[in-house]
Parts: structure tokens; sequence; C-alpha cells
């Protein structure tokens, strides 16, 4: 790393580069290459064995990379724009720079030196001959490297000391774990459920002192997984000195609700992050010399401080930020790479995971723990069969399922429409029942909710209006004081900032726990790991695993001796955009209708049924097809057979200037992966405490204020599919917050019962 500190900024040794940061002219010059240049020249061109050159191809790559991302070693054509870019670097700034470098930072003896001890360490590392892993080494070195590059550049900004309250030592995990067990002993002892908790969380504090690898969590819903995991990885920590605790989370609306266990868990402990996205757009272009755009001072420093994970011990943020810190080309993702070393890596309702990202995943898991001291636990109530080495924490998985059995379902496949299902959903208030009703779409969600208040309304019900900001205690005498003819009907979805879904989660939970009346109608964020307890619910028809995480919402805490699920087939949801649920949906139907007995749908054995019949749709999709080169992104991460083979067609065949195990086309797979099927745009949304901010961001601070601000943020932030986000713009519905980078939706654009306010036509393409 020291080689690649020196030489990566080898490139503003020229006169126009001092003229540039001296203010004559605006061009931006571009300088990653000629460092990228000097490494080929020096060490690649010289070294004749294989894992030299292999060494400074690697360093040529990061240095290339640490502003624009990792280029294409090779692309489609068989060339490649790497050594292209290269070739056309200027040889009289490459002089100039490499002179003036030589007399101001280090001479070339120091720099062999350096090389000598690169090729060591590489060495020392192990890895073998997998071009997969070779590529994720090369993403880790950009990480760090580029991490670096940004922090230091912030601090010089804004006068800070980079290296001040950024401590790298291990964690006090013992003390944590003290708290954990002391906030454990308060929970409830009394009947068969909180025994059956207390001993999943025993078996997980005893698995915690094994070493790292791969490990799975498989514990029916309303199991304990939360507390139970985070003892397991507690434990495990300070067995095996790991610096960080990550939890991995494919919904944000879990993170939430996890961030806030843990912290109640662990007496407010300070350095626990929620990362939900990043509020400040992205633009990870290179200004290159002949970029005709001007350098905004302002926005670059605040994108240098866009979330990096450095500065907390323990993490929540989502599976689509793990893969993208691994996979997308940009670097503002690549930078936060590193952190997930050395760390504990929980991923919760791993079942959630793209089907199309499978491959990937499963590599990345593998380099993370043989070569980076990680540990991955895998935790779901419905397991799937990843193909991984990996050890299973519970003792006996089937005896527990039957042991927390808590609901019946009802299946029920005649086609409803929309109306059909609100009008028996509101039906259930004869009964006085609550009721929670769970569907794919966000525009199934929306179409639900305001035929359900509706219909309530028509039968003498008032609905009862959500207010920000009470109390607890206040929040508790509103539900208490709430009429027979009251109820509360909500609507949840991701057009909604995470600081508004918390709050309407608060009131439903106020609701239930007084036992007055709630109709809650949601996307499938609120199925998994969401700490609500309803006597019935309502699931549109998809995937078998997604069914069961439902049911976990019904009956969670054994308040009856069984609760009611109902299993809808919802004939006006558009799938179309949603292939794995469309596919989940077909292969339920099929299960159900052969169905001999409804107690069988949340067994082990119908999740492992439902994942063979799955299979053959998976093994299509899972190594991440890349069409427009009849390819696959697991392919273009890795050996590159493609791209070699029209390489070896070409006249001037550019694999002999490559080393083998780096020729991947990096760049282009980067751009193709999408770990979520549509682009997003963020926004800063005036909800709550978010109007504070707005204020707060628009105004000048320290670093230390501007990065509290910036993760405040993120809690009152909605990300909108891009035609959405267009749409608004075009409108005047957006605006940006100064020179920061950070967009801010209108007041007006924004809706207490829909959240960010879409037209009825982008509505039915929503998903989630």
């Amino acid at each position: 790393m020291e080689l690649l500190g020196l030489l990566h900024d080898l490139g503003k040794g020229t006169l126009a580069w001092q003229r540039f940061i001296n203010g004559i002219g605006n061009q931006h010059p571009a300088h990653a290459g000629l460092g990228a240049w000097y490494v080929w020249q020096r060490w690649w061109k010289t070294e004749k064995v294989a894992n030299r050159r292999q060494t400074a191809q690697l360093i040529s790559l990061c240095i290339y990379g640490h502003h624009a991302g990792l280029p294409d070693c090779l692309d489609i054509s068989g060339g490649s724009p790497f050594l292209e870019g290269l070739q056309n670097q200027p040889e009289d700034a490459c002089r100039e720079a490499t002179e003036n470098f030589y007399k101001e930072v280090a001479s070339p003896e120091e720099l062999d030196r350096l090389f000598e001890e690169a090729c060591k360490e590489l060495d020392e590392f192990g890895l073998g001959r997998s071009s997969f892993e070779w590529g994720l080494l090369v993403r880790l070195l950009l990480s760090i490297l580029v991490d670096a590059d940004r922090w230091d550049s912030a601090c010089f900004e804004y006068d800070a000391d980079p290296f001040e309250g950024l401590p790298d030592q291990i964690p006090d995990w013992e003390m944590l774990l003290g708290r954990l067990e002391a906030h454990m002993e308060k929970l409830p002892k009394d009947g068969e459920l909180a025994k059956i908790r207390r001993d999943i969380s025993a078996q997980c504090r005893k698995a915690g002192e094994a070493g790292p690898g791969i490990y799975t969590l498989s514990v029916p819903t309303g199991g304990g997984k939360t507390l139970a995991s985070l003892r397991y990885a507690l434990t495990h920590a300070k067995r095996n000195g790991q610096r960080r605790i990550f939890y991995l989370i494919p919904m944000n609306t879990i993170l939430d609700q996890n961030a806030e266990d843990i912290r109640e868990a662990l007496s407010k402990y300070p350095s626990i992050l929620e990362h939900h996205s990043n509020i400040v757009l992205e633009d990870d272009t290179e200004k290159g010399k002949d970029t005709k755009e001007a350098r905004n001072p302002e926005q670059e420093d605040y994108r240098r401080l866009t979330e990096r994970w450095a500065d907390s011990d323990i993490i929540l943020t989502s599976l689509v930020n793990f893969l993208e810190a691994l996979f997308r080309k940009e670097n503002s993702k690549a930078r936060r790479m590193q952190r997930l070393t050395n760390s504990v890596l929980i991923f919760d309702e791993i079942q959630a995971l793209s089907k199309n990202c499978r491959e990937l995943f499963k590599k990345a898991l593998r380099f993370l723990v043989k070569y980076c001291n990680c540990t991955v636990l895998l935790c779901t109530a419905t397991q799937p069969d990843f193909g991984l080495e990996s050890k299973e924490l519970i003792a006996d998985v089937n005896v527990l399922y039957q042991k927390l059995k808590r609901v019946t379902y009802v299946p029920s496949l005649a086609a409803r429409t929309y109306q059909d299902a609100a009008f028996e959903i509101a039906s259930f208030s004869r009964e006085k029942k609550s009721v929670l009703t769970v569907v794919n779409t966000k525009y199934a969600a929306w179409s639900i909710f305001r035929g359900v208040s509706e219909h309530l309304k028509m039968s003498g019900y008032r609905m009862v209006e959500i207010r920000q900001g009470l109390k607890d205690e206040e929040l508790e005498y509103c539900a208490r004081a709430c009429r027979e003819d009251e109820v509360l009907c909500v609507h949840l979805s991701t057009l909604m900032c995470p600081g508004h879904r918390k709050e309407i989660l608060r009131w439903v939970k106020a609701w239930l726990k007084k036992k007055k009346m709630v109709y809650c109608i949601s996307t499938a964020l609120i199925e998994a790991g969401i700490n609500v307890s309803f006597p019935i619910v309502v699931r549109s028809l998809t995937g078998i695993p997604s069914l069961i995480q439902a049911a976990g919402r019904c009956n969670r805490n054994c308040e009856a001796d069984r609760g009611t699920v109902y299993l809808w087939n919802l004939s006006e949801e558009r799938l179309s955009l949603l292939p794995d649920i469309q596919k989940g949906k077909e292969i339920s139907m099929n299960l159900l209708q052969n169905l001999g007995d409804a107690e069988s749908i949340g067994t082990p054995e119908m999740i492992q049924k439902y994942f063979r019949k799955e299979a053959a749709y998976t093994r299509l999709v899972e190594r991440y097809p890349y069409k427009s080169w009849n390819s696959d992104l697991v392919e273009m991460f890795s050996a590159n057979d493609m791209c070699q083979n029209a390489a070896k067609d070409r006249q001037e065949n550019p694999l002999p200037a490559l080393s083998n195990r780096l020729r991947q086309s990096f760049r282009t797979a980067g751009s193709a992966f999408q770990a979520i099927d549509q682009k997003t745009k963020c926004v800063l949304v005036p909800y709550g405490e978010g109007r504070a901010l707005i204020e707060k961001l628009a105004g000048s601070h320290s670093l230390s204020e501007e990065i509290r601000n910036l993760k405040k943020a993120q809690q009152y932030s909605v990300n909108l599919y891009e035609q959405i986000f267009e749409r608004l713009a075009e409108e005047g519905a957006l605006y940006s917050l100064g020179e920061t980078g950070v967009v801010v939706l209108r007041e007006e654009y924004y809706d207490a019962w829909a959240g960010v306010r879409t037209t009825p036509e982008e509505m039915k393409t929503l998903i989630l």
C-alpha cells in the first residue's frame, strides 16, 4: 500500500496541474493514467517473472482506476481499454511528472525496494489461480487507496486531522457482551416461547467460540434471531479478534428495527451505524483534459464524506450496499470494501438475495472468509441451499419448527381483484380484529389501502390520524383513548422515508398493544424481521419462503393458540417486472394446488420442496447473464473467456501484455451490475426532523458536524427510480441544497399517507 500511496498522484507533478490548483484555467487535468503508465514502463516491461509482472499490472490497475474506477482489461472486441489508455498517455507529461517525482518524492531505488516488498506481500497473501479472487484483490487494494485519498482530501479542505477520532483497535467486545447479557436477563422468562428463545440464544453463544468460517442460523420467525445472532457475533468477534460486526439486511425496515433493538440491548452504545443509502448524489467520472466542466470543490467535498463505514464498530446496512461495495463500478461504492475485512458478517433474511446475484455472492463470501479473516452467518427462517460449506448453529431445526408453529394457513387460489380484496379485508372489522395485508407491489398496496379506508368509513368508522413526534407516554395515552368507532388504517411502502415508516410502525405497535383495531396494508418491506403481531395476516401469493415470512407477523408472541394466515391470488398484480416473484408465485400455486394438508406449508420440508422446484430457474440466472456480450458477470469478473477468444483473433493480440489472472472486464461488468432491478437516486424529504436537517445542511459546519448531519439525513431520504426523479425535476419538485450534491424534495410533493407523490401510471410500474 505504501507504493500505491506514493505513486497514485505521480501524474500531478506537471506544470499543467500546478496551474490548475492555483486557479489558472478551469480544466481538470487527468493524472491517474500517468502514474499507471510509470508502473507499466518501470516494472511490467522490465520484469521477466510472471508473478512479478502480475504485481506490476495489479498496481497499475489500481492507480489507473483510483478516480474513474477500474478499467476493462479486455472488452468484447478483444481489445484492451486499459492498455490503450496507457499507450495514449502524453509522453512529455509522463517524463515531466517522473522527473519531478524523483526530485521531490522518492528515488527510483526506493521505489524498486517497495516494489520488491509488494511482490513478497502478494506471494504471502497466497492467492491461487482463480481470476475471480485476483479481481477481488484488485478491488480490495483499490478500496484502500480510494478511501485514503478521498478522506485525506476532505480533511485537508476542512483543516482536520485525518487520524483524529478514527481508532482502528479492536472494540471492547467483552464489555458489550456484558451489556447484552444484562439486557437479556430482563427479558421474559416464563412460558414456552421465552424458553425456546433463550435456548436458541444459548446455542448461539456457545457456537460463537468457534473459529472463522461460514455458518447458518435457521430459526422460525419469532425465535429471537436478532439478539441471538448478536450474542453469537459479540462472542465470536471477541474470540477471534475481529474489528467490526456487520448486519447486512435486504429491507430497510428490518434495518430500522434491528438497529433500534441492538441499541437498546447495548445500552445506547454510540458506535452503531445505520447506513441506508447515500444522501449525496454520486458521480465518479474523472474530469479529463477535454472536459469543459469546471471543478466544483464543495460538491467534491461532500462526496468525500459519503458513508465510508470507517468510524463505527457495529454497522447495519443493506444487502444492496454490501454487493455494490464488491461489484459496482463506482469508487464511491468500492471504497467501502476494505471495512468488510476482519469482520463478522451477519446476513439477515438471506432468502431475499436476488437470484441473479447468487454466484457472485457465494464467490465473494469464500474470498472474504479465506483471505480476509471474515466470518459469515446466514440467518433466515427459510434457509436456501447455497451449496456453501457451512455449519448450522441449531442442533435440531425440524424439532424447533414444530415447537414454534403458531398459525393456520388458509390458501384461497381463486382470482381476486383489488376491490374484492379491500372489501373482504374491511369485513374483518365485524370481528373487531386487526389485519395485516402484505402484497407484492406498491400499486397493489396503495389501491387496497384506499379501498379498505373507504369501506371502513362506509361502515361508520373514523380514521385515526397519525401525529408526529409524540412521546411514548403520549402515544400510549392516544391508543388507550381510541374509541370503538375509530380505527388506525395505514399504508407502508418505500416511497416513505425510514423515519416516516418508523413512526407509522410505532403507532401500529402501540395500537396492537392496547388491542385496538389496526389495518396495515404494506409491500413486502414489513414481512421479514419486523416485530409486530397481528391475529390475521393476508398475503398475496408469491414464493413459499415469503409466505412463511409474512406468517411470522401473525400471532408472533403466541397471544392466541393459533393465528390465521390467508393466502390470496390477486389477479391484478403486475409481476412482469419482478421475474423472481412471478416465478415464485407460479411454483407456490403448483404446490398449493396439490397440497394434501395446509399444516405442512410452514415446515422445513415444504421450504426445501419449494427450493428444489425453483432450482432449474435459479440455474438460468444465478451467474448474472449479460446478454449484450452473450456472457455473464461471473465470467466477466473471472477468466473472461469470451473476450479472450476475441483477443486471440485480433491481429494485435493484447493477451501477451496482460497477466493470465488479470483479464477481467471490470468496468463493463461493474456498470451492468445492479443489486436491484432499476437504478435509483436519493432525495431528502421534508418529513419530521428532515426539515431541520435541510436547514442545517444548507449552512456551514465543521467536518464532524457535516458527517453527523449526513448520517441523520439517511433517515429522511427516499430512493426514487430515475424516471420518477426526472419527472419531479422537470416539474420543479426538486432542488439542490447549495453546492452539496444533496437533492431535496419540496414539501408539497410529500404526503403523510403515501410518501413521495407519484402519478397513477408511475405507481403501476413501481415495486416493493
